[in-house]
């Protein structure tokens, strides 16, 4: 009997989506992969959307988000798939987009996904 036998393969493609986010950091939280999808959907956000959107406190986007940026809060290394700046409007708000390195990741996602 053959315990390893794959049954839907059409769930293998999240599957290489989830290790292609987990070849980036190891131990990143389905809450940073939810808010890199929901910056890659809509471009430009507002980090209070994104918090308003995916009902995380401003801590946890704050902390997930500092994550997908070029520096993590701990000043270690983040994954570099989005920028974070301060809207020249209302400084206290933050606006989420992807970088290069982003914009390329989201491709490769879509590519898995889609074949595109």
């Amino acid at each position: 009997m053959v315990l390893k036998q794959v049954v839907d393969e059409e769930l293998l493609p999240l599957l290489e989506v989830m290790a292609e986010f987990r070849a980036l950091r190891t131990s990143l939280p389905a809450q940073a992969v939810a808010a890199f999808l929901y910056i890659a959907i809509h471009e430009r956000v507002l980090q209070s959307d994104l918090e308003k959107d995916l009902k995380m406190s401003s801590a946890s986007a704050s902390r997930n988000t500092d994550m997908l940026s070029d520096w993590d809060r701990l000043g270690k290394p983040g994954a570099n798939l989005i920028k974070k700046e301060p809207d020249p409007l209302m400084g206290n708000r933050v606006i989420l987009s992807l970088t290069q390195r982003g914009e390329r990741f989201s491709l490769t996602i879509k590519r898995i996904l889609y074949g595109t």
